[in-house]
Order: structure tokens, then sequence, then C-alpha cells
């Protein structure tokens, strides 16, 4: 039976913190209901980018096996290696989004605000203002404001298809040498499921790629930094012009 997962499995997270006058004056209600989006979020995508190196963990063991059991025909082997294409390409979507996160978050933004803090500031209004800037700008970066709405709709589905990605295989901890002799490769892995994972993905990109060629090059923070990131080779913005011909805006 094939696992069916889901972030509904994170809805009781929530973060959580009782704030006392006078701080409560800078960490308002506000501010600690934006906290608790970006927490929820960024739980999301590490939990994706747990539930691939669970799966990678799972192929890597699967090969040996297959190797030692003297079933590595090219046809087994062309079909292993097709299942980890699809992860290492959504695995490395993931890996690059949370390098992305990580910078900006404590890099770029932490830094503006620690500037603001020294050069803005006269009173506590000052530090609310800043401060409120700071959490304005940390969902930014993490697609949660209303202007990068689209970008969040897409990114929510990939994260849906990274879990997804980890239903395909019936079992990640019962794997043995008589496990692989005994069953073929069809009955251990959903191909079809895989199959789908991977359109839906290829889908998913060329809508990044959309909606970065429609957004504004120059901005500091956003889709256009993140898709600097994750075609940093143009092998994205290549591909999908080789796929689809000339885009047209």
């Amino acid at each position: 039976m094939f696992w069916r997962p889901g972030f509904h499995m994170l809805d009781d997270f929530l973060l959580g913190y009782k704030v006392d006058w006078p701080v409560n004056i800078v960490i308002t209600e506000e501010a600690l209901r934006r906290y608790a989006e970006i927490f929820c979020y960024l739980v999301q995508v590490r939990f994706a980018v747990l539930s691939l190196t669970e799966v990678w963990r799972f192929l890597k063991e699967l090969t040996q096996l297959i190797s030692r059991s003297g079933h590595s025909r090219p046809d087994i082997l062309k079909e292993l290696n097709s299942v980890m294409k699809v992860r290492h390409q959504v695995y490395h979507f993931l890996s690059t989004l949370q390098q992305y996160h990580h910078c900006n978050l404590s890099d770029i933004s932490w830094r503006r605000f620690q500037h603001s803090l020294k050069h803005q500031v006269k009173d506590m209004r000052d530090i609310e203002y800043v401060h409120l800037c700071y959490v304005t700008d940390a969902l930014h970066i993490c697609f949660l404001s209303n202007e990068t709405k689209p970008v969040a709709t897409i990114i929510k589905s990939m994260l849906q298809q990274a879990l997804e990605f980890r239903s395909c295989f019936k079992s990640l901890n019962d794997l043995s040498e008589s496990t692989v002799n005994q069953l073929n490769l069809h009955s251990l892995i959903n191909f079809s499921q895989v199959d789908a994972i991977k359109t839906r993905f290829e889908s998913n990109i060329k809508d990044l790629y959309i909606l970065h060629s429609k957004s504004s090059k120059y901005e500091e923070l956003g889709l256009s930094r993140f898709w600097g990131y994750l075609n940093y080779n143009e092998y994205h913005s290549l591909k999908i012009t080789k796929d689809v011909g000339c885009f047209y805006f």
C-alpha cells in the first residue's frame, strides 16, 4: 500500500509566544501572526526536503540490492535512473529554495533591519515601524505577501509534489535481498505516479518562468532573485524555450 501524504498533518504546528509589556509595543499580535505564517511555511519546505532525502536513501539501497541480487538488467537500471532523475529535479528546486530563504532572510533582510535600527530609530514607535518592515520583507521573501500570491500557489503545488513523490514507494523501511528477488520493480515503485509528478513539476517550472518574465528584473528580493538562483546556468530557461519555442510577452 502506497503512503498518501499531505501538509494537513502540520496543521497542529503553531508558533506561539507570550509577549509582555513593553515588548508587545514592538512585537504586536499582527507581527506574531506573520511570524507564525512564515514559520509554518518554512517547516513545510523543510518537511518536503526531508521526504526527498528519505527517498534518496531508499533508491540508493534498492540500487545496491538489485546489483547484488543479479537483477541489474539495463531495462531495470534505466527505469531506476528515470526515477532518480525526477527526484533530483525536485530536490534541486527545494534545496535552491532553501538556500534562497536562508541567504535572504538571515543576510539581506536582517542586515537591512539592523541598519534601520541604527540609523532610523528615535523612539519606540520607530522601532515598531522598522520591525514591521522587517517582518513584511520576510513575508515577501517567503512569497507570502499579497503581491507574491501567484508564486506561492505554484510553490505550494511543488512542495506537495515532493510529498507525493515519497508516496510513490511502497515501503522505505522494509528492503532486503529476498524482497527484491520476490517482487518486481513495479510492485515497489509507482512509475505512473512518478511520471505524473514529473509532468506537473515541469509545468510548474514553466509557470514560474512566465511569472518571472513578467516581473521586475530589478527587485532586490522576490521571484527575480530566486529565479536567478534556480536558473544560474540558464538550464530551465533554455529548456523551456527549446520545448515550446519562443515566449512573447
